[in-house]
């Protein structure tokens, strides 16, 4: 019996030894040598040379490990006033399978006999974003997932993007972000911003966009002009064909429009006070009002307005009439919104002090009378001194 199952034993590791030999040549002969596999580089007819100079380093990967060719990066020059624009993938019917951005996996994005053609686009140096402002009150959600992870893409109230001339641009993804969750290091935000959109605060939106035209190249110094919205850039990152874009909104209030300049001023009694207010001046010339401390006041009598954005001017004559002090302005519009601002008015010689006339001895503090006394027994030691003199003189 012992013998038995030695001789089973023996068979079955030479059972196994071949049958890992048999995979292995399996797997062998179907991995293709890299000298024998054929794919075809071409370039579009408005140009391209091989050159050390092209900023975009087109990668051909067999995997992370492995280059294609023998050749792990390939570089290439554009033309004049062209940009890379993207690459397309041409199966063996000549038909166009995909566009890729600049990465390719040999076996996932092509395969043996297929073309792929690089395109150059025209440069686009300005892009135009219009950005809506959040729902006072309103919130955003992003729910987690079983493992921990936030599921941005289901994140509630996203912000609402729109791109014009739109250069066949996409915007794939969107994302209310936690400004404070910044990961410097990974260039991310960690953590989506989940709560209340509130008047006075300040949100940052992630805009991705992606130009999937092969007509076009992001130029890396993309300028962008934002509408819609009071919003900045906060962070960019641009390049060939796409940008990745941080936008910083700060809510204000709906019902009003901003003072811009002289918000807050001080004014010298009997001068003039401007205040510029970030509306358009056709909303105030047609209809518009201005109150000081709630009462209307006469255009050209009391104040004047011109375009830029809209400028209100409260003349001399009639700065002279108010009191030293604080004074509200307001300025109403023809939509019903309204600029609202405070102003001081104070005398110029307010700083000098103006001693009014008395009568009686002015008292003495305590220093003051210290001083008195040390001068008066001064004076009093002297006189005593000069009389015994001269009584001894004498």
């Amino acid at each position: 019996m012992e013998k038995i199952m030695k001789i089973s034993k023996t068979l079955f590791i030479m059972i196994l030894c071949f049958s890992l030999f048999g995979l292995t040549n399996v797997y062998a002969e179907e991995v293709t040598p890299i000298s024998d596999r054929e794919y075809t580089i071409t370039i579009d007819p408005n140009g391209g040379i091989p050159g050390p100079e092209f900023k975009d380093k087109i990668v051909l990967l067999e995997d992370e490990n492995y280059p294609v060719g023998g050749a792990n990066e390939n570089f290439l020059k554009a033309p004049e006033g062209k940009g890379f624009a993207g690459i397309e993938i041409i199966n063996k019917d000549g038909e166009v399978e995909g566009i890729a951005d600049g990465v390719l996996l040999w076996g996932a994005d092509f395969c043996d006999g297929e073309t792929l053609r690089f395109h150059w686009g025209e440069i686009v140096n300005n892009v135009e974003i219009t950005l809506e402002n959040p729902e006072i009150g309103s919130e955003t959600t992003t729910p987690m997932n079983e493992y921990g992870y936030y599921e941005t893409d289901s994140q509630t109230n996203k912000p609402k993007v729109t791109v014009n001339p739109d250069y066949g641009m996409e915007i794939q993804y969107l994302e209310w972000v936690e400004k404070d969750s910044y990961n410097e290091e990974n260039d991310y935000f960690e953590d989506p911003f989940i709560g209340t959109f509130e008047i006075g605060q300040k949100y940052y939106a992630l805009v991705d966009l992606y130009c999937n035209s092969l007509e076009y190249s992001l130029s890396d110094s993309l300028n962008i002009t934002i509408k819609g919205a009071s919003a900045n850039i906060y962070k960019i990152m641009s390049y060939s064909t796409g940008a990745s874009i941080v936008l910083e909104i700060e809510l204000e209030d709906p019902t009003t429009y901003k003072v811009i300049e002289g918000a807050n001023q001080e004014v010298q009694v009997g001068e003039e006070a401007e205040f510029e207010i970030d509306a358009d001046y056709s909303l105030f010339k047609d209809g518009g009002e201005v109150y000081v401390d709630d009462t209307l006041i006469e255009e050209e009598k009391d104040y004047t307005s011109k375009a830029g954005s809209t400028i209100i001017t409260l003349t001399e004559d009639y700065m002279n009439t108010l009191s030293e002090g604080t004074h509200t302005l307001k300025v109403v519009f023809n939509d019903d919104k309204t600029a609202t601002t405070l102003f001081n008015i104070v005398n110029a010689n307010s700083n000098i002090e103006i001693i009014p006339p008395h009568t009686g001895i002015k008292t003495l503090d305590k220093k003051e009378s210290t001083l008195f006394y040390t001068l008066l027994a001064t004076i009093l030691g002297l006189i005593g001194i000069s009389l015994i003199t001269k009584k001894q003189t004498n």
